[in-house]
Protein backbone atom coordinates (compact mmCIF):
# COMPACT_ATOMS: atom_id res chain seq x y z
CA UNK A 1 0.00 0.00 0.00
CA UNK A 2 1.89 2.82 -1.11
CA UNK A 3 1.44 6.04 1.48
CA UNK A 4 1.86 9.72 0.99
CA UNK A 5 2.93 11.71 4.07
CA UNK A 6 0.93 14.48 4.44
CA UNK A 7 2.09 17.39 6.15
CA UNK A 8 3.64 16.89 9.45
CA UNK A 9 2.33 19.58 11.42
CA UNK A 10 3.51 21.43 14.04
CA UNK A 11 1.49 23.84 16.49
CA UNK A 12 2.30 27.06 17.71
CA UNK A 13 2.31 27.74 20.87
CA UNK A 14 3.72 31.40 21.19
CA UNK A 15 1.14 32.25 24.18
CA UNK A 16 1.78 29.30 25.96
CA UNK A 17 5.43 28.86 25.87
CA UNK A 18 8.53 31.30 25.85
CA UNK A 19 9.56 31.34 21.78
CA UNK A 20 12.92 30.11 22.49
CA UNK A 21 12.27 26.85 24.14
CA UNK A 22 9.50 24.28 24.70
CA UNK A 23 7.38 24.03 27.51
CA UNK A 24 8.78 22.60 30.83
CA UNK A 25 7.07 20.68 34.00
CA UNK A 26 8.17 24.57 35.82
CA UNK A 27 5.74 26.09 32.58
CA UNK A 28 1.87 27.20 34.07
CA UNK A 29 0.71 25.33 31.13
CA UNK A 30 2.61 21.98 31.55
CA UNK A 31 0.56 19.14 32.16
CA UNK A 32 -0.72 18.22 35.72
CA UNK A 33 0.51 15.11 36.89
CA UNK A 34 -3.63 13.57 36.82
CA UNK A 35 -3.44 14.41 32.89
CA UNK A 36 -0.11 12.46 32.74
CA UNK A 37 -1.34 10.09 34.64
CA UNK A 38 -4.37 9.11 32.21
CA UNK A 39 -2.18 9.64 29.19
CA UNK A 40 0.38 7.18 30.39
CA UNK A 41 -2.76 4.93 31.37
CA UNK A 42 -3.36 4.26 28.10
CA UNK A 43 -0.52 3.20 27.11
CA UNK A 44 0.27 0.73 29.68
CA UNK A 45 1.94 3.06 32.07
CA UNK A 46 5.49 2.53 29.44
CA UNK A 47 6.25 6.39 30.32
CA UNK A 48 8.98 7.55 32.56
CA UNK A 49 9.85 10.86 33.56
CA UNK A 50 13.31 11.36 31.97
CA UNK A 51 14.63 14.87 32.81
CA UNK A 52 11.94 16.01 35.78
CA UNK A 53 14.99 15.60 38.46
CA UNK A 54 16.70 18.40 36.63
CA UNK A 55 14.25 20.91 37.80
CA UNK A 56 13.19 22.09 40.76
CA UNK A 57 11.56 19.98 43.16
CA UNK A 58 11.59 16.83 40.47
CA UNK A 59 8.14 17.77 40.12
CA UNK A 60 7.35 14.54 38.39
CA UNK A 61 9.11 12.25 40.67
CA UNK A 62 11.88 11.19 37.97
CA UNK A 63 13.41 7.77 39.16
CA UNK A 64 16.59 9.34 37.29
CA UNK A 65 19.06 11.81 38.85
CA UNK A 66 19.76 14.69 37.36
CA UNK A 67 22.78 13.40 37.21
CA UNK A 68 22.43 10.60 34.98
CA UNK A 69 20.07 12.79 32.65
CA UNK A 70 22.90 15.32 32.15
CA UNK A 71 25.50 12.73 31.60
CA UNK A 72 23.47 10.45 29.47
CA UNK A 73 21.85 13.41 27.18
CA UNK A 74 23.79 13.19 24.16
CA UNK A 75 23.58 9.06 23.93
CA UNK A 76 21.30 7.86 21.29
CA UNK A 77 20.82 4.75 23.38
CA UNK A 78 19.90 6.39 26.42
CA UNK A 79 17.09 7.92 24.76
CA UNK A 80 16.00 5.03 23.01
CA UNK A 81 15.67 3.27 25.80
CA UNK A 82 13.32 6.08 27.33
CA UNK A 83 10.06 5.84 25.09
CA UNK A 84 8.95 9.22 26.48
CA UNK A 85 12.44 10.69 25.24
CA UNK A 86 13.08 13.07 22.44
CA UNK A 87 14.96 10.36 20.75
CA UNK A 88 17.70 12.69 19.43
CA UNK A 89 18.73 16.05 20.88
CA UNK A 90 19.75 17.24 17.03
CA UNK A 91 16.09 15.93 15.51
CA UNK A 92 15.05 18.03 18.54
CA UNK A 93 16.97 21.14 17.43
CA UNK A 94 18.44 21.00 20.86
CA UNK A 95 15.21 22.80 22.17
CA UNK A 96 15.19 22.70 26.24
CA UNK A 97 18.40 20.81 27.17
CA UNK A 98 18.02 19.66 30.88
CA UNK A 99 19.42 22.55 33.00
CA UNK A 100 23.74 22.02 32.71
CA UNK A 101 23.51 20.20 29.67
CA UNK A 102 25.46 21.63 26.70
CA UNK A 103 24.21 21.97 23.12
CA UNK A 104 21.35 24.31 23.29
CA UNK A 105 21.86 27.65 20.94
CA UNK A 106 19.33 29.89 20.85
CA UNK A 107 21.08 31.75 17.29
CA UNK A 108 20.79 28.27 15.37
CA UNK A 109 19.46 27.79 12.23
CA UNK A 110 16.51 25.60 13.17
CA UNK A 111 12.94 26.77 12.45
CA UNK A 112 11.84 28.98 15.23
CA UNK A 113 8.54 27.45 15.47
CA UNK A 114 9.73 24.08 16.45
CA UNK A 115 10.66 25.63 19.62
CA UNK A 116 7.46 26.87 20.72
CA UNK A 117 5.54 24.10 19.39
CA UNK A 118 3.29 21.65 21.74
CA UNK A 119 1.87 19.13 19.41
CA UNK A 120 3.22 17.30 16.30
CA UNK A 121 0.22 15.68 13.77
CA UNK A 122 1.09 13.85 10.84
CA UNK A 123 -1.81 12.11 8.19
CA UNK A 124 -1.33 9.28 6.28
CA UNK A 125 -3.46 7.03 3.64
CA UNK A 126 -2.91 9.35 0.47
CA UNK A 127 -5.16 8.09 -2.26
CA UNK A 128 -3.22 7.55 -5.47
CA UNK A 129 -4.70 7.01 -8.43
CA UNK A 130 -2.38 4.28 -10.37
CA UNK A 131 -4.38 4.57 -13.69
CA UNK A 132 -2.47 8.00 -14.21
CA UNK A 133 1.25 8.67 -14.92
CA UNK A 134 3.60 8.53 -12.04
CA UNK A 135 3.96 12.64 -12.04
CA UNK A 136 0.25 12.90 -12.22
CA UNK A 137 -0.45 10.20 -9.92
CA UNK A 138 1.66 11.83 -7.24
CA UNK A 139 0.18 15.62 -8.32
CA UNK A 140 -3.51 14.73 -7.63
CA UNK A 141 -3.16 12.87 -4.22
CA UNK A 142 -0.85 16.22 -2.88
CA UNK A 143 -3.42 18.15 -4.53
CA UNK A 144 -6.35 16.54 -2.31
CA UNK A 145 -4.12 16.82 0.61
CA UNK A 146 -3.07 20.16 0.22
CA UNK A 147 -7.01 21.59 -0.57
CA UNK A 148 -8.03 19.05 2.06
CA UNK A 149 -6.68 18.29 5.55
CA UNK A 150 -3.49 20.56 5.29
CA UNK A 151 -5.56 23.77 4.27
CA UNK A 152 -7.54 22.80 7.52
CA UNK A 153 -4.54 22.76 9.39
CA UNK A 154 -3.29 26.16 8.13
CA UNK A 155 -6.42 27.79 8.38
CA UNK A 156 -6.81 26.75 12.47
CA UNK A 157 -2.99 27.43 13.05
CA UNK A 158 -1.61 29.95 10.73
CA UNK A 159 1.99 30.02 11.97
CA UNK A 160 2.12 26.49 11.62
CA UNK A 161 5.50 24.85 10.23
CA UNK A 162 6.19 21.28 8.94
CA UNK A 163 9.18 18.90 8.87
CA UNK A 164 10.55 18.31 5.13
CA UNK A 165 11.60 14.62 5.83
CA UNK A 166 8.21 13.89 6.32
CA UNK A 167 6.05 16.56 4.87
CA UNK A 168 3.90 16.65 1.34
CA UNK A 169 7.25 16.72 -0.91
CA UNK A 170 4.60 18.76 -3.65
CA UNK A 171 4.04 21.18 -1.10
CA UNK A 172 3.12 24.43 -3.08
CA UNK A 173 3.77 26.62 0.30
CA UNK A 174 6.97 24.35 0.68
CA UNK A 175 9.28 27.75 1.52
CA UNK A 176 6.99 28.97 4.33
CA UNK A 177 5.92 25.64 5.68
CA UNK A 178 9.41 24.41 5.74
CA UNK A 179 11.65 26.85 5.99
CA UNK A 180 9.86 30.26 7.43
CA UNK A 181 12.17 33.15 7.95
CA UNK A 182 14.81 31.51 7.27
CA UNK A 183 14.42 30.52 4.01
CA UNK A 184 16.17 33.60 2.48
CA UNK A 185 19.32 33.32 4.43
CA UNK A 186 19.11 29.41 3.18
CA UNK A 187 19.37 30.61 -0.46
CA UNK A 188 21.99 33.19 0.26
CA UNK A 189 24.11 30.24 1.72
CA UNK A 190 22.75 27.62 -1.21
CA UNK A 191 24.41 30.64 -3.94
CA UNK A 192 28.34 30.88 -2.21
CA UNK A 193 28.58 27.05 -1.65
CA UNK A 194 26.52 25.76 -4.67
CA UNK A 195 26.59 28.29 -7.63
CA UNK A 196 26.12 25.97 -10.06
CA UNK A 197 23.55 23.95 -8.62
CA UNK A 198 24.89 20.34 -8.95
CA UNK A 199 22.51 19.98 -6.18
CA UNK A 200 18.84 19.04 -6.43
CA UNK A 201 15.73 18.15 -4.24
CA UNK A 202 12.14 17.93 -4.20
CA UNK A 203 11.24 21.02 -2.11
CA UNK A 204 14.40 21.96 -1.32
CA UNK A 205 16.27 25.44 -1.24
CA UNK A 206 16.48 26.59 -4.61
CA UNK A 207 14.46 23.61 -6.34
CA UNK A 208 11.42 25.90 -7.68
CA UNK A 209 13.76 27.16 -10.03
CA UNK A 210 14.07 23.84 -11.91
CA UNK A 211 11.34 21.80 -13.32
CA UNK A 212 11.21 17.81 -12.72
CA UNK A 213 9.30 15.64 -14.86
CA UNK A 214 8.81 12.14 -12.97
CA UNK A 215 7.13 10.48 -15.97
CA UNK A 216 10.67 10.89 -18.09
CA UNK A 217 13.28 11.98 -15.53
CA UNK A 218 14.12 14.97 -16.88
CA UNK A 219 15.47 18.09 -14.72
CA UNK A 220 15.48 21.01 -16.38
CA UNK A 221 15.98 24.99 -15.86
CA UNK A 222 12.83 27.20 -15.87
Amino acid sequence: MMLLYAFAFVCSAIALASPACKLSPSDHDWPSVEEWGELNRTIGNTLLKAASSCYQGNPLDSPLSCRTVEGNWTSATFHAGLPESIASPLYANNSCLPPGADGYNATGGCYLAWRSSYLHVMSYGAKFNKSLAPQNMLKDAAEQLEEGIESLWREWAPETAAYMNEGNPLNSNFKKDFYGSYYDRLMQVKNKYDPINSLWVLSGVGSDAWDYNLNTGKLCKQ
